[in-house]
Formats: C-alpha cells, structure tokens, sequence
C-alpha cells in the first residue's frame, strides 16, 4: 500500500503532554447503554513518530542527546450498567459488566550517526475491551484490542530507524519526548523513518487528540475514524516513510506491508 499526504500547519504545534495524568474520567453514550471509562492514571509523553516537534525544549535538553529511556504504565476498567437490549446477538455490546486493559511501555532509543536513529518500543499487554471490542461503532477504549489475552503478553509495536536531513530555515530546539530525542531542527527538513510503526504515527499526528493513554479512549477520536490503513491486530505494520518539511508545508509519503486478514496475526511481534 502506498500513501501521499500534503498538509499545511495552520498552528504552532502544542507543548508536549504532561508526563503524569491524575485520574480521568470519560463516558461514551450510544443506543440502549451507557459505557463508563475510567483511567486510573497515565505515565509518558505521547508516542509519536512524525516530527513535528514537541514544544521548546528546557534549557539542560538543548544539547543533543546520545541516548533515552521514557516509560509509561497505563491501567483502564470499563463498564456497562444493566439495561434492557431485546434485540441483543452475539455482537452486541452486552449490559452489566466490567473489563480492564494493563499496558506497560518502553520507549528507548540512541543516535546511530548524524541525523540517525534507531527506537525500539517494547511493550507488555493484558486484559480485554467491553464485549471483546464488539457493539459499538466508535468503540470506548483505544487501550483494547480484539486479541486481548487474559494473562500478560509481549509485543512489540515500534522498531524504526529515523534518518532526518535537515535543509535550511530557521532552527528550533526540540524537547525530549517518547521516541523524539532532545536537540534541534530546522524548519526545512527531510525525514526518512523505515521499520515497523503505525501508520498514524506518520500521517495523523493530531496534538490533541491521538493517544489514548494521554488524552481521548475513543477509537474514533484519538485517530479519524474514517481513516482506514495497513495494520496489525494492534495497529502496526513494516514499512517506510518519507516527510518532506518545507516552511508550513509537509508532503508526507508512505510504503507500507498490507495485512492479509482481518485478525490474522501475520507479525510475530
């Protein structure tokens, strides 16, 4: 599968998200139930491949970074109250229950060469969404995945090397985030990422609203819901990504493996 996608910056990129999110609380109303989301808390910064920067940089991250380590740990329950559903089946979200989802992330990463680096994202997941992630549209939690598992199991969304190119303009200071190096960029760049990452990664970098584990659960919300890609069961997939920079201007562009079935879990990790 290949992607284009031009985009023109109608504002500043937002600061980068705090790195501890107290408790929140969210619901979700759809036909006939109530759905109630709650996060006991969220550690990390939003995890993004595209680099359309992260805020000002603090004064000690100024100078370019050799290595880094961000972590993140995420607990979310969910649940229905009873309610009438007479024309209930087997993909129906069901009334009166609770699921939970646990993520434990890391985000490590080192500069290979000038403008080089490799980021590798390991990850350990349990629990299941309400229904098995069945019987609503927009479903309630970005954290649940249709090949959730009762017992804790490892994966591995992120291993990517990013090559940046920068080609001119006025320079900024980046501040560290989760897969983005403290240091400076010129607004001119070229970005080459290669590896395995998500597709939305690249082309839905949205600052407000594109990681479930920092500010919005709903599928539909934290990505466009309208926006179909080449994945995994949990949104990954092997691929390359070209980003050119120029001024407000980003032409981004994006060969990626398509998957072979729906649910087949054709990557390993």
């Amino acid at each position: 599968m290949v992607m284009f996608f031009l985009r023109r910056r109608p504002y500043a990129s937002a600061p980068a998200t705090a790195p501890v999110r107290a408790l929140i609380a969210g619901a979700a109303l759809r036909s006939g139930g109530l759905a109630l989301a709650i996060i006991a808390a969220a550690l990390g910064a939003t995890p993004a491949v595209a680099q359309d920067g992260a805020g000002p940089a603090t004064p000690a991250q100024t100078a370019d970074q050799r290595f880094a380590i961000h972590g993140q740990g995420t607990f979310t329950l969910q649940a229905t109250p009873a309610f009438a559903s007479p024309y209930a089946g087997p993909n129906s979200l069901a009334p009166a229950q609770a699921k939970e989802t646990v993520d434990l992330t890391l985000f490590a990463g080192a500069r290979l060469w000038r403008g080089a680096e490799i980021w590798a994202n390991p990850e350990i997941d349990q629990g299941f969404g309400l229904s098995d992630t069945l019987g609503v549209a927009g479903f309630t939690s970005g954290e649940a995945y249709k090949v959730g598992k009762a017992n804790p199991y490892f994966k591995l969304p992120r291993l990517f090397v990013r090559q940046t190119v920068n080609l001119g303009g006025a320079t900024s200071d980046v501040a560290a985030a989760a897969n983005q190096f403290a240091g400076h960029q010129s607004a001119n760049r070229l970005v080459i990422t290669v590896g395995k990452f998500g597709v939305a990664d690249v082309f839905d970098t949205n600052a407000y609203a594109h990681d479930p584990r920092a500010d919005f659960l709903n599928w539909a919300i934290i990505d466009t819901g309208s926006f179909d890609y080449a994945a995994n069961s949990w949104g990954f997939t092997y691929g390359a990504a070209a980003e050119w920079y120029q001024g407000d201007w980003t032409l981004r562009a994006v060969q990626i493996a398509q998957r072979r079935g729906a649910g087949k879990r054709f990557f390993a990790i």
